[in-house]
């Protein structure tokens, strides 16, 4: 409904970094390296956060091919690659692993919709955001 650019050109930059990486900054190292021993209790997060069994250091390059093939794959098919393809069998797989109830149904029939936003004025803005049941109402207590 709005915008003018076409999803796949929107991919491009995520799938790019996905791709061929990105340096891990210091802060990004410190925090990956705390959260390490429960990325690691999780086969599935080992394989992505803890490449050879450790979590990356600042300088060295991350990359998420699996990432990148799933953005590519939804870039060229669409949002249908997200919600009727493989892709959502992967997550209602994975989902149920973990106790969920979830189905590929479930996914079909999702469907976004238009809420009135709430908003705040910040540092001379107005700042926009999704009202609750979502996060937005926190981000706008913070800015106050």
């Amino acid at each position: 409904d709005h915008g003018k650019l076409p999803l796949a050109k929107l991919l491009e930059p995520a799938i790019a970094l996905a791709r061929d990486g990105y340096a891990v900054s210091s802060r990004v190292a410190a925090d990956w390296a705390g959260q390490a021993p429960l990325l690691a209790k999780d086969p599935h997060a080992a394989r992505v956060f803890l490449p050879d069994g450790r979590a990356p250091v600042a300088g060295e390059v991350h990359r998420q091919l699996e990432l990148a093939a799933t953005l590519q794959a939804i870039a060229e098919r669409g949002a249908s690659a997200f919600y009727e393809g493989e892709i959502a069998q992967d997550m209602v797989d994975r989902l149920r692993d973990l106790g969920g109830l979830h189905t590929l149904e479930d996914f079909k029939e999702a469907k976004g919709g238009y809420v009135t936003p709430i908003k705040t004025s910040f540092r001379g803005h107005e700042v926009h955001e999704c009202p609750p049941a979502g996060q937005g109402v926190i981000a706008l207590m913070i800015l106050n």
